[in-house]
């Protein structure tokens, strides 16, 4: 009880820097427990930053000032290091409120919640809804403004906006003003707007009418308005009416509506205080070193694969080559590598070759340009090196994150989530080891599934691995993507905050995604079916070379093995070209 009178005079409250709901035990404390009402504050030290986290420790505010005292005057020169550390995080952090304190404030705050706000030794009303902060307006200047009710809490520098009673932006406030206008522009007039609050209620209490309210309005505006012109002499130019069109759609692009919740922008995502953010300029990177990788891939295609392909028993086919001919090499190039059997009797013809003879060139021909098998190796074992080593480095560095274990912890705090340098680099390894594929998709063996050990005949590894690979494929696809991970971001975010539409379009691209897995899965299936059943010898997407025995077989296929009525004899005995 004896608490009580001191709600109209203040509470002496502390905070500890290492929980939004971690104070300093006082007699006053208890008054909220009492209640059953959170008390919160954002005051918390950035656990990425690992010497300010060991100089302010556990610590409370006034522990930490007298840590600071005492380490100024040591001799001990760690000691005064630490104080000099500490210091800096308060003057970093003099808002009191940090961008990490903020973030874990969002996590900790439950939807719906009325709890109490301490910082710069004020106590707020505060809730959460849809995922986002609020404060209780209570200052005298907006006594009048019924659209203004709350203030939104989701930047440590002041820069909110103001709610009506349902939580919808209001415009109450600067209406008079342009919104064209630039930034300097719309913060003198929104502070014009708060003095004309202030001189209104002076005004009212004391009891003057509203033409000398007027009066204090006009020479706040002009009290205001010769203070911006000392600090800008040159104001700025109205911008033009009429963008450039790339300006326009660029602008329409990036719009914060689209790609972020309500009430937060582009500023808020930027570097502060020793956070990272992720950005879009984070992508250029990607090209040098794509062409990086093209340099790294020919280095080990030439020192690790081909040594590798020895020792596994790799071996080059003998290819005939075509024998030189201008009139079948043109038809080859301009027209098709397959000529139909008009095609072929009329080359026949101007080649002054057999038909026989026109169909072999064309095989042989064919074989030519086809990838050898030591080329196919290489660049299967590149890939397949790659991918090993990307789910190894991937799994590392995800292991012990919390939302490996938990996929609410994905959205705690989106979008404000500073980017680990673990998963930068991920990322970006990832992104330029695609790009390089597509700049030598021209030159690399098309239709190929990292078949190493299919090339170097270990049939029965190669299709143990397949067995393998179809069951993670089914469980992973199937099972896990859709109903752990897509429900993440299906359902998850709704408890935060309103769809918008990059909601919509990132889980639309996800079922384009999870459809096209469902088919890959339908031709898994049926072709483990297939291998099963013993109804496959190999896989049917393999560019299989042609002979020149070729022409016997096609001949057995058309006329099947009886001619005439009589068997088809072969004499050993081959034709010569």
């Amino acid at each position: 009880m004896t608490v009580l009178p001191k709600l109209s005079t203040g509470l002496d409250v502390n905070v500890r820097f290492t929980g939004v709901s971690d104070f300093e035990y006082t007699p006053e404390c208890i008054v909220f427990d009492l209640l059953n009402i959170p008390l919160y504050h954002g005051w918390l030290v950035d656990p990425q930053s690992p010497d300010m986290v060991q100089a302010v420790g556990k610590l409370s505010y006034n522990q930490l000032v007298e840590k600071i005292i005492t380490c100024k005057q040591a001799t001990d020169s760690s000691l005064v290091s630490e104080g000099l550390v500490a210091e800096q995080f308060l003057e970093a952090t003099a808002s009191q409120l940090s961008y990490h304190g903020l973030c874990e404030l969002t996590a900790a705050a439950r939807e719906g919640e009325l709890g109490v706000f301490f910082r710069n030794n004020h106590f707020s009303t505060m809730t959460k809804h849809q995922g986002h902060l609020y404060l209780l307006v209570t200052d005298q200047g907006f006594l009048q403004e019924e659209g203004v009710v709350w203030e939104s809490l989701h930047t440590v520098d002041g820069d909110s906006c103001f709610c009506d009673t349902d939580f919808h932006l209001s415009h109450a406030l600067g209406k008079g003003g342009d919104p064209t206008a630039p930034p300097d522009h719309q913060l003198q007039q929104r502070q014009v707007d708060q003095d004309y609050m202030v001189a209104l209620s002076l005004q009212q209490q004391q009891g003057q009418d509203p033409p000398s309210v007027l009066s204090d309005l006009e020479l706040a505006r002009q009290l205001q308005h010769e203070e911006y012109q000392q600090h800008h002499p040159h104001p700025p130019p109205r911008p033009l009416q009429q963008q450039v069109p790339g300006q326009t759609l660029y602008s329409y692009f990036w719009w914060e509506r689209l790609w972020l919740p309500a009430n937060l922008t582009w500023a808020d995502l930027e570097d502060r205080d020793g956070r990272v953010y992720a950005k879009a300029s984070d992508l250029y990177i990607t090209l040098p070193l794509a062409f990086l990788f093209l340099i790294v891939r020919h280095l080990f295609e030439t020192y690790v694969a081909t040594p590798l392909a020895g020792l596994l028993n790799v071996k080059e086919k003998i290819r005939l080559k075509a024998a030189p001919n201008a009139v079948l090499e043109k038809f080859y190039a301009a027209t098709t590598k397959h000529p139909k059997q008009a095609d072929v009797e009329l080359l026949s013809k101007r080649s002054g070759c057999s038909v026989r003879q026109v169909e072999r060139w064309f095989r042989r021909r064919r074989n030519q340009d086809r990838p050898s098998l030591l080329k196919k190796f290489r660049e299967a074992s590149w890939r397949f090196t790659f991918y090993l080593i990307a789910f190894i480095a991937g799994m590392a560095v995800i292991v012990d994150k919390p939302w490996f274990y938990d996929l609410r912890e994905v959205w705690k705090g989106y979008p404000i989530q500073s980017m680990l340098p673990s998963q930068y680099w991920y990322y970006m390894i990832e992104l330029s080891f695609y790009w390089s594929l597509l700049f030598s998709i021209a030159s690399d063996v098309k239709r190929k599934s990292a078949k190493m050990f299919n090339y170097a005949g270990w049939r029965n590894t190669c299709n143990n691995i397949f067995i393998v690979f179809a069951a993670v494929f089914i469980i992973t696809r199937l099972v896990i993507l859709p109903f752990w991970i897509m429900h993440c971001t299906v359902v998850y975010p709704l408890d935060l905050y309103p769809a918008f539409f990059g909601y919509y379009f990132f889980n639309f691209m996800m079922v384009v995604l999870q459809s096209l897995h469902i088919f890959w899965a339908y031709l898994i299936i049926r072709m483990a079916q297939k291998f099963i059943t013993g109804k496959v010898v190999e896989d049917e997407r393999s560019d299989r070379e042609e002979t020149d025995n070729s022409e016997e077989e096609e001949e057995a296929a058309k006329n099947g093995p009886l001619s005439n009525g009589h068997p088809v004899l072969n004499n050993n005995h081959r034709k010569t070209d």
